[in-house]
């Protein structure tokens, strides 16, 4: 296996592994064809519309809060387009809600189990394609606010397109299957099965798949609590 490059700066830390089958087989891999794309998926345009209405918010309002024209706005909503992940960065932003709840299906009404849990089920894993060849898998519960665990499939030649710029955190990525080839800033780190790297979600990112094969990737998302001033 080959060990990816290394950082010239600091910025995003990079590590090289030999994880066993049985290590990186465990509970949390997501074979492509076995993604639960049918079992839970939701339609991620009433979940958005869900949150706006909740929150008092036009479209024009949602619009001037996350940068986003009103007309790409209503397309979401209406589920004629997918969210790429920059947008899902915005429109989290702009609705003031963790990642996870966007994966969560509008009118749902989770028993206390499933709204107080520690616990998120195999089965009970809300999917969401946002195009661009990569389906996100939430496995965090729902009650998980400032750390958000997920696998995404990035199927070959797909990727996040454009260079994402995240809200304060850190994130990192394990590349349990496949490769990933990651961007921080100006460095780009090629990334093998049992690769890891992480960094400041607040730098410019991006990443994409230059394998033959679908890559599954652990990605973790650590949100610094936003400081509260008396």
């Amino acid at each position: 296996m080959s060990s990816p490059t290394r950082p010239k700066r600091p910025g995003a830390m990079v590590d090289s592994h030999n994880f066993s089958r049985d290590e990186t087989t465990l509970d949390t891999e997501v074979e492509a064809e076995q993604a639960p794309k049918d079992l839970h998926e939701h339609r991620f345009g009433e979940t958005v519309k869900g949150f706006r209405l909740r929150g008092g918010l036009s479209l024009r309002d949602l619009a001037v809060r996350t940068g986003l024209s009103v007309g790409m706005l209503s397309q979401l909503e209406r589920n004629v387009t997918s969210p790429s992940l920059k947008t899902l960065t915005k429109l989290r932003i702009g609705l003031g809600v963790p990642l996870s709840a966007l994966f969560e299906d509008e009118g749902d009404a989770p028993g206390p189990d499933a709204q107080h849990s520690l616990v998120r089920r195999k089965l009970s894993r809300p999917t969401l394609d946002i195009g661009d060849g990569v389906l996100k898998v939430l496995l965090s519960p729902a009650t998980a606010s400032n750390l958000q665990v997920m696998m995404l499939v990035v199927t070959p030649g797909g990727g996040t397109g454009d260079t994402v710029v995240g809200v304060p955190g850190e994130k990192a990525a394990i590349v349990m299957k496949g490769t990933l080839e990651v961007t921080v800033a100006d460095e780009t780190y090629t990334l093998q099965e049992g690769d890891t790297v992480q960094f400041d979600a607040e730098l410019p990112h991006s990443f994409s798949n230059p394998g033959q094969a679908d890559a599954q990737i652990m990605w973790i998302i650590g949100q610094r609590p936003a400081e509260r001033h008396i």
